[in-house]
């Protein structure tokens, strides 16, 4: 079986690489993570590239092989050049820990909706009759972790009907007391209300000491509060409009963590209905069993009865080893207890009176800590109706899967069946990460399930023998991180524009996408991906055509911001003002395009187009090199209401402007003024783009103006003198295309200094990702990203030996390798974006590299002295040493023609390989400085001719390159001239093929055809009709033409005196008398010239003129 492996160079093992020379090649744009541990990074030319250490070290998001029956790859991301990435930050991320996922019927839809309280506030999304959910809302505020100061370990939140209308509300225990937020009957809520002023973290209650639940207490379809608190239990019975009535005593006088020793981590506690009569009752695991304290039907208690001896503490049960529910096993609506215990399943059938039946014996000897190896931390253990007989089966998620026991009817169990291969520990479920639960996503009366997985939700409908296979229902929710990322170019067809994965990079789905011209492979200007800071669901998308704004986390995009006409208003960048935290929405969004900004204060709804004196220099597309990066605006650390921008690429001077909005509420228009720019050096080929630390994170902008080094200045400069070089030493490569920084990046100046104090910054390059961690002022390479933007590559080998390779990167230069990839060196090439290594397999002594920064001396070529070419050669049965000088020989390139932009070693097909050299055939092999190159013109232009575009070309043949001493070598070969030498093709040998036929300065030479499509070497055949006879283009016609019907052709040509005739041999050469076989037709002779009178030599008769001598018969004259 082939073996592919990876032997690209890489910092490892290219250890003697040179100053500027890098292994990586051009990357584009980057995000983080807040804490900025996990990082993205985008290529040019390889996609994406993700990082799990800060950008230290990188893998590849690999793009896998189809299968042979198969196009393209489900789940892979698309497209390829990805300008821009959005790492959602950590408030957009769920966590078990921080924010509880919650199930209940929230809308008229009969099935189960999600509630989760996320850190910035309350999301809901409805369900459907098919198990899928619609897209998420943020709802409101409140209720989450900076939304409120909501903590999964002081404030317990539930979803509840506490208005009996059939739909779930929202109760949360916060620090105070008591809030509901009443459902609408939409699947939203009303703004919260505070209803209880107990029960709370400042009264005393704690998770870890004291269960709150709610339970239907009277028999009215209301939820009430059932608390266990010190003294025992409390209630406050539900007033039917989201308030309760409570009295501060404790309706029963036990179960309480003073009154009783009741632990949570030692004695679970519920309240339902054991006895039938719709009204819960409290059911507790106490030390030494079950106690049951049954309901009057009013929220009074009867005092706790003792009533089961058994699946208690002493009994040896534990909270950390066996879940014990309760749950209707025979379908006579009285809970029974199930108890998941070290040999199964033991269960306990409700007598109806508060008391159980039970026989220490397992129902089932399966699903236990011992029966089947089931534990706590791992495997999920629930008790629902899945079936929709009425009742409750078991359901585990175990190391494999979905495991089902039936119920028999009886409270008895059918053996476990695995009924679903997912959502089990093998296939990376895990508890602290997944919730995972059974209920009714459908309305039919069947238990579901549902799980909260890395990326989203997944569903397995229930049905009569277990569940259906399942199904990723909603990319939100989930464990990981959710990335974006905007591909600018078409991989397959249309798949460029916005695609996202919500589980940490591991999959992709295409989002959305951008108008374009028909029949476009990409998306010209795109663009800019902004997460809006300190929200959780608002992603800003500008694909330079239009800006498309998403409301639940990029899941979803919508086109906003029209023209008048109703077409899109093309836009490049945007640029996000902070959300304040306990608010939804930032206070202005701006949306950048050339010379226009538009602004919105209601996060993209409406838009207000700016009247104020916008630079015109400002917001042109995002480009790959010598044009604006994606972040060319952001927004002030200091206010909302000031911008800086930088100029677009190529500007001289380049600009920095400061754009304030602080008036343009009242007047619609922001004022511009330019920001002093740092001293500047050479201009190179990066992007333009412009950072800055958030509020409260420091006060310093930074600025790439299209140079070696980024700027940091104060938020005000006064002059040169205020900016500050960062990458001291010049460790990153001189093309810069962005400056980044993670969320936690924190710098400031000091005294006029500049001084990080936290964070991490990076650079994106030509020659890869570049890291630091001391603010920008020392960076170095990120490791292990092995794109390298290659440009072209050569290999030679002989049996045994090498391959020697020639691998060429552009303005990274170039790495040879005399062991087929093994080791690397570097190969300093003088290259630049164009090919440059070109080897023939049938010539493995040789190999050809364009150098066009050198000079014929191999130094670095000042002055026009560059466009050279290297021949590096090796003895007969060698491979050549491609990074030596001892048998490297400099050969002068070709001249430029007039007009012209480029030469051999380019041409305008700059992603698809220029290709100038044509290999030999194989059978041919060619002498050894013998080369065919197909020699570009470039932007030809002359006053006679005109203009021509780059795809101007010929076929050049050099037959010794090591010939060629000086440029014009190129243009003539052996000294030829159009404007001097006709060069013709005809039979002269009569066997078929074509011949050569050229009239040179001494006279004519020819060179016969062989086979192959090649030629014999030129002769000398002919010391007349040339130059140098006096013969010349523009006075005198040559052609070649069958005089004697011999099939070869003979020479024809038109002189001063009159017509000349040579007579073809049959061999290449010809009999020639120079006395004119017609005497007229002449520039002398008749007056006859080049520029009014055309001539010819062809058959008018339908047979030859001629006499036995070969003379001419006239058959017609031209005046």
């Amino acid at each position: 079986m082939t073996t592919i492996d990876d032997v690209s160079p890489t910092r490892a093992n290219t250890p003697s690489r040179k100053s500027g020379q890098f292994t990586t090649g051009r990357m584009l744009s980057l995000d983080s993570s807040d804490d900025g541990r996990l990082v993205f990074a985008g290529s040019f030319s390889s996609d994406l590239w993700v990082s799990e250490d800060g950008g230290e070290s990188w893998a590849q998001i690999a793009r896998p092989q189809p299968a042979a029956d198969q196009f393209g790859v489900p789940g892979a991301i698309g497209g390829y050049c990805v300008t821009s990435i959005a790492v959602a930050p950590d408030v957009a991320r769920w966590s078990v820990a921080r924010n509880p996922r919650l199930l209940g019927r929230i809308s008229a839809a009969p099935g189960a909706g999600i509630v989760g309280f996320g850190d910035t506030g309350v999301w809901t999304a409805t369900s459907g009759s098919d198990g899928t959910f619609a897209a998420p809302r943020l709802l409101s505020a409140d209720f989450g972790t900076q939304a409120g100061g909501w903590r999964v370990d002081r404030h317990p939140r539930f979803v509840a009907d506490v208005t009996g209308d059939g739909r779930a509300d929202i109760v949360g225990f916060g620090d105070d007391g008591v809030w509901v937020a009443l459902n609408n009957g939409d699947g939203t809520f009303a703004p919260p209300r505070f209803v209880l002023a107990d029960l709370g973290y400042n009264s005393g209650w704690r998770v870890e000491r004291h269960v709150r639940v709610l339970a239907d207490l009277t028999g009215d379809g209301k939820a009430d509060i059932v608390a266990f608190g010190d003294a025992g239990v409390y209630v406050a019975l539900s007033q039917g409009d989201g308030s309760f009535a409570f009295t501060p005593v404790p309706a029963v006088a036990g179960f309480g963590y003073a009154e009783g020793g009741w632990r949570v981590d030692r004695h679970p506690r519920f309240a339902v209905d054991v006895t039938g009569d719709g009204r819960a009752d409290i059911v507790g695991f106490g030390d030494d069993g079950v106690w049951v304290a049954l309901n009057h039907g009013d929220g009074t208690f009867a005092a706790p009865q003792f009533v089961l001896a058994d699946l208690g503490y002493h009994s040896g049960w534990r909270v950390e080893k066996h879940p014990r529910f309760l749950a209707d096993l025979t379908g006579d609506g009285r809970a029974d207890i199930v108890a998941f215990g070290d040999a199964g399943v033991y269960t306990a059938r409700s007598n109806g009176d508060g008391s159980f039946a039970f026989t220490p014996v397992p129902a089932l000897a399966d699903f236990g800590y011992h029966a089947g190896g089931w534990r706590v931390e791992r495997h999920p253990r629930l008790v629902a109706d899945v079936t929709s007989v009425g009742h409750a089966d078991l359901v585990g998620f175990g190391n494999a899967g979905v495991h089902l026991a039936r119920n028999n009817g009886d409270g008895t169990f059918a053996p476990r069946r695995l009924v679903v291969a997912d959502f089990g520990y093998d296939q990376g479920w895990r508890v602290e990460k997944h919730p995972r639960f059974l209920v009714d996503v459908t309305g039919d009366g069947h238990a579901d399930v549902v799980g909260f997985g890395d990326a989203g939700v997944y569903v397995s409908l229930a049905n009569r023998t277990g569940f259906d296979p399942p199904r990723f229902v909603l990319p939100n929710f989930g464990a990981e991180a959710t990335v974006l990322a905007l591909a600018q170019s078409d991989r397959e067809t249309q798949d460029a524009g916005v695609w996202r994965s919500s589980d940490r990079g591991a999959t992709w789905a295409r989002v959305h996408t951008f108008p374009r011209s028909t029949g476009s492979a990409r998306l010209p200007g795109a663009g800019q991906l902004v997460w809006a800071p300190g929200t959780a669901d608002l992603v800003y998308a500008a694909g330079g055509s239009s800006l498309a704004v998403s409301t639940d986390g990029g899941a979803t995009f919508t086109d906003v911001l029209r023209r008048p006409t109703g077409d899109p208003q093309p836009v490049s960048h945007v640029a996000v003002a902070e959300t304040p935290a306990g608010t939804l929405r930032p206070p202005i969004v701006y949306a950048l395009t050339s010379g226009k900004v538009f602004v919105s204060v209601d996060a993209g709804t409406t838009w207000t187009p700016d009247a104020g004196g916008v630079p015109a220099t400002v917001g042109g597309a995002t480009g790959l090199a010598n044009a604006p990066n994606e972040r060319v605006m952001v927004v002030s650390a200091r206010s909302p209401l000031e911008v800086f921008a930088t100029g677009d690429a190529n500007l001289v001077p380049p600009q920095l402007w400061r754009g304030d909005y602080a008036q343009f509420a009242q007047t619609g228009a922001s004022q511009w003024t330019p920001v002093p720019l740092p001293i500047l050096g050479q201009q190179y080929s990066g992007n333009v783009f412009v950072a800055a630390t958030r509020p409260g994170r420091g006060d310093v902008l930074f600025y790439g103006p299209q140079r070696a080094k980024v700027f940091a200045a104060p938020l005000d400069p006064a002059s040169a003198a205020d900016w500050q070089e960062l990458d001291d030493g010049q460790h990153a490569h001189v093309d810069l295309h962005g400056v980044f920084l993670s969320g936690d990046f924190a710098a400031t100046f000091r005294d006029g200094s500049y001084t990080p104090t936290a964070g991490t910054l990076w650079l994106a390059s030509d020659g890869g990702i570049f890291r630091s961690t001391d603010g920008g002022r020392h960076v170095h390479a990120a490791g292990s990203i092995s794109t390298l933007s290659v440009v072209n590559i050569a290999g030679l080998a002989l049996p045994g030996r090498g391959p020697v390779i020639s691998l060429n990167t552009g303005d990274n230069d170039g790495f040879a390798s005399p062991d087929g990839g093994r080791t690397w060196r570097p190969q300093d090439y003088g290259g630049g974006d164009n090919d440059c290594s070109f080897a023939d397999p049938l010539r493995p002594t040789q190999m050809l590299v364009f150098t066009p920064r050198w000079n014929t001396d191999g130094g670095l070529a000042v002055g026009g002295t560059g466009q050279t070419l290297a021949l590096y050669g090796a003895a007969e049965g060698e491979l050549p040493d491609v990074t030596g000088t001892a048998r490297r020989q400099m050969i002068p390139g070709p001249t430029l023609r007039p007009g012209s932009r480029i030469w051999n070693a380019s041409s305008p097909f700059v992603i698809r390989g220029y290709r100038p050299v044509v290999l030999g055939l194989p059978g041919d092999p060619p002498q050894p400085d013998d080369h065919v190159f197909i020699r570009f013109f470039g932007n030809f232009s002359s006053s006679d001719l005109g203009s021509f575009p780059n795809n101007l070309a010929v076929l050049l043949r050099v037959r010794d390159l090591r010939a060629v001493k000086k440029r014009t070598d190129w243009d003539t070969p052996g000294g030829w001239r159009v404007d001097r030498h006709p060069r013709l093709l005809g039979d002269l040998t009569a066997d078929g093929h074509a011949d050569i036929v050229g009239f040179g300065d001494a006279g004519v030479w020819t060179a016969l055809s062989t086979s192959g499509g090649s030629f014999a070497d030129p002769r000398f055949v002919l010391a007349d009709l040339g130059y140098d006879s006096g013969w010349r283009v523009e006075r005198h016609v040559r052609v070649l033409a069958d005089l004697t019907g011999d099939g070869k052709a003979d020479i024809v040509a038109f002189g001063d005196a009159g017509v000349y005739v040579a007579l073809s041999q049959g061999d290449g050469s010809f009999a020639f008398t120079p006395v004119p076989a017609v005497a007229g037709f002449g520039y002398a002779e008749g007056g006859w010239r080049v520029d009014r009178h055309p001539r010819f030599a062809v058959d008018v008769t339908g047979m030859v003129g001629r006499t036995s001598s070969g003379s001419v018969t006239t058959v017609c004259g031209w005046r």
